[in-house]
């Protein structure tokens, strides 16, 4: 069994929406995945892991409602992992075939509940059920975790743009590191002009 490192699936598109995120316009009031924007010239939407094509859907072109053309692929351990929003579907996809990570699922698109071109990577846990989806931040990263069969993004697929891992460090020690610094700054000035006004009043 391979995944995709969480570092990796950031790395080859921008984040548009996260997964939670309260709105009426959702069908469960909330959002069910996380949204990408890919970088690659192509738009080709890629699988973030190995399994088994559980459920693929075309024809949705002209809806605007749910998912559109999508593709769902189960993981082995009974995780269902759905591409949603595609604006075409490989033929070579079909229900029960074998995939791998980095294996070309469709092409990214608009379809269904849609305000414009990107991937809704949603992932469910033990059914094929929207009411069972679970974070695909923590789904990943706990795959990572738990196997030493988790594959780079660069063994399969070549991806431009920043790394998940820098916006995550970044979050975790530049980001605490630059608000300490603000802080002392801010304490400075205090300082500063506290003295300044202890000078004007003398």
């Amino acid at each position: 069994m391979a995944w995709a490192s969480w570092d990796t699936i950031l790395g080859s598109g921008k984040v548009t929406n996260t997964y939670g995120k309260n709105n009426s316009r959702y069908a469960s009031g909330s959002h069910t995945g996380v949204d990408l924007v890919l970088n690659n010239q192509s738009k080709t939407v890629q699988s973030y892991t190995s399994g088994t094509v559980e459920q693929v859907v075309t024809g949705q072109n002209g809806s605007k409602k749910g998912y559109g053309n999508y593709v769902v692929v189960k993981d082995d351990k009974n995780n269902y992992i759905l591409y949603g929003h595609l604006d075409s579907v490989n033929p070579n996809i079909q229900k029960g075939s074998r995939v791998s990570v980095g294996n070309p699922l469709g092409i990214m698109g608009s379809t269904g509940n849609s305000t414009g071109p990107h991937l809704h990577l949603e992932v469910r846990q033990g059914i094929n059920k929207q009411s069972a989806s679970v974070n695909p931040a923590m789904y990943f990263m706990n795959a990572k975790n738990s196997s030493d069969d988790t594959v780079s993004w660069a063994d399969s697929a070549a991806t431009v743009g920043p790394t998940g891992e820098e916006i995550v460090n970044w979050f975790q020690t530049d980001g605490a590191l630059l608000l300490l610094r603000i802080m002392l700054v801010l304490v400075g000035l205090f300082l500063l002009l506290a003295t300044i006004k202890s000078s004007l009043l003398g």
